[in-house]
């Protein structure tokens, strides 16, 4: 009740249109509803709302709630209504309203309202400025996040392939090292080649080339075996008869873990080829 009779004062003083408070929760309740009807409208729109209040209502209102009181207290000391009496009347009424437009509306439309309310339109736009920047930081934020998960996630993949690679070059390393030497596999598909009756071994690139497909060794290497082994008899040092020797054994371990009796009797009979 007591708000109530403070805004009615200020309405009659016409302190209430021009007042800061007044005229921010004014704004920002106009401005709320309007989204909620129009999600486009703008700080703008808002604000020529606001004028067209301050003129089409208030100073209406006030005009005639000051005009209205004058008329009722001379009212009572007229005594002669008659149709003389109307036009009197509202002559009065446009001279009071050009005088209160010159020394009231006008003034304090350009020198209160109008200052504060463009104040109130620059700090809406700023605070939605540093919202949009908010937002923006917010989002940019968010997807730096979701990049470095990403990185991370790549990382940790990348991590585990170079686990497996480094686990196959070790499995790698390990089974050319449990393989035979290039003399051995030589030795060992010299011997099937002829217990099986093909006869096709020769010491020349074409069969080089042949065995490097199976074996997976230098043609070179394989085809200076080949000659080792289908060549003459060559006068070798004592270390390289005893390496011959050696891969030698391992084929007669190969040919005895595959009780392939055949083989070592061949195998015997070119033993004798490298030995003194």
């Amino acid at each position: 009740m007591k708000e109530n009779l403070m805004q009615a004062k200020s309405l009659i003083t016409f302190d209430l249109p021009v007042d800061s408070h007044y005229i921010n929760a004014l704004f920002t309740n106009t401005h709320r509803q309007s989204i909620l009807n129009f999600p486009y409208w703008s700080l703008k729109a808002t604000r020529n709302k606001i004028i067209s209040r301050y003129w089409f209502r208030y100073v209406l209102i006030h005009f005639a709630l000051l005009y209205g009181l004058a008329i009722a207290v001379t009212l009572p000391f007229t005594s002669d209504l008659n149709k003389y009496f109307l036009p009197p009347v509202l002559i009065a009424g446009s001279i009071s309203f050009f005088i209160l437009l010159l020394t009231q509306y006008w003034p304090r439309f350009y020198s209160d309202l109008l200052p504060r309310l463009d104040s109130l339109v620059d700090e809406f736009e700023n605070r939605k400025k540093e919202q949009l920047q908010q937002q923006w930081f917010k989002e940019l934020q968010n997807q730096f996040s979701n990049e470095y998960d990403q990185l991370a996630r790549q990382r940790e993949e990348l991590a585990k392939e170079r686990e497996k690679l480094e686990v196959r070059q070790k499995e790698l390393v390990k089974c050319r090292k449990e393989q035979f030497p290039t003399l051995t596999l030589a030795l060992i598909f010299y011997v099937l080649d002829k217990t099986t009756g093909l006869n096709s071994l020769q010491c020349n690139d074409h069969s080089a080339a042949l065995l490097t497909k199976l074996f997976g060794k230098d043609p070179g290497g394989i085809k200076d075996n080949l000659q080792l082994i289908l060549g003459k008899k060559l006068e070798l040092s004592p270390r390289h008869r005893t390496e011959i020797l050696n891969r030698v054994s391992e084929a007669y371990a190969f040919f005895e873990e595959l009780k392939y009796a055949e083989g070592f009797r061949l195998l015997q009979s070119l033993e004798l080829k490298f030995k003194e």
